[in-house]
């Protein structure tokens, strides 16, 4: 019974790694969709910028300003601050990075909006 569990869990890893390679064959294909008259690249950057706009700023702001309050207190866990401003960076540092990776890699990446 114990070497079924066992191939079981070997069986789970090979699939975890065969979706995780297709989708990191995908990505170069996501970073170049975004065509003008493409409908889900319109959706994607639709979906880019309900992240990166104002509401999603503003709880980025909120989220900042209460660890700031909280490390005031002292009832701050430091791994969870560095975790809210690392993902935060990443969030808004997205769509800089992609555009330009993408201008360097292709001259003529038209990019959202």
């Amino acid at each position: 019974m114990k070497n079924m569990t066992m191939g079981m869990a070997e069986a789970w890893r090979v699939c975890f790694l065969a979706v995780l390679g297709g989708v990191l064959i995908l990505i170069p294909d996501m970073a170049f969709a975004s065509q003008p008259d493409n409908a889900i690249a319109n959706a994607v950057c639709d979906i880019s910028d309900t992240f990166t706009g104002e509401v999603a700023t503003g709880l980025g702001t909120i989220a900042i300003c209460t660890i700031g309050v909280m490390a005031c207190l002292g009832r701050v866990q430091w791994t969870a601050a560095i975790i809210v401003a690392v993902g935060i960076s990443i969030l808004f540092g997205a769509t800089a990075l992609v555009s330009t990776l993408a201008v360097s890699a292709n001259s003529s990446y038209v990019g959202c909006g």
